[in-house]
């Protein structure tokens, strides 16, 4: 009968950095900058396309988003930090914080 002692003497000394590399990594990539808005939690490496790309309808996707999070939410795309601002109250005054501070006279293009 295998005991904890026999299964630790499989392990050697490049199978438990692996782990603990695999560990270190999943615990970087999970930990959320606490300035950063509320959102839904990706998967490692693909974040959250797997659920947007289970809808045809993204923009259904968002109003979940927005009625679970808020009008501001933070999604993975991939690797890419991405940032949806889901309502037009919040875009009005991010346009009007950006014509003060970059003394522009026409909007900018939303993208």
């Amino acid at each position: 009968m295998p005991t904890l002692t026999n299964a630790l003497d499989l392990l050697d000394i490049h199978t438990c950095l692996a782990l603990l590399s695999l560990l270190l990594f999943t615990y970087i990539y999970f930990r959320r900058p606490k300035n950063l808005p509320p959102g839904p939690r990706g998967w490692p490496i693909v974040g959250n396309l797997p659920s947007m790309a289970k809808t045809d309808k993204i923009h259904l996707e968002f109003m979940e988003w927005q009625k679970k999070y808020g009008p501001v939410v933070y999604f993975r795309m991939g690797m890419l930090v991405s940032m949806a601002f889901l309502l037009t109250d919040v875009l009005k005054i991010l346009f009007h914080l950006c014509r003060e501070s970059c003394n522009r006279t026409t909007e900018p293009a939303i993208v």
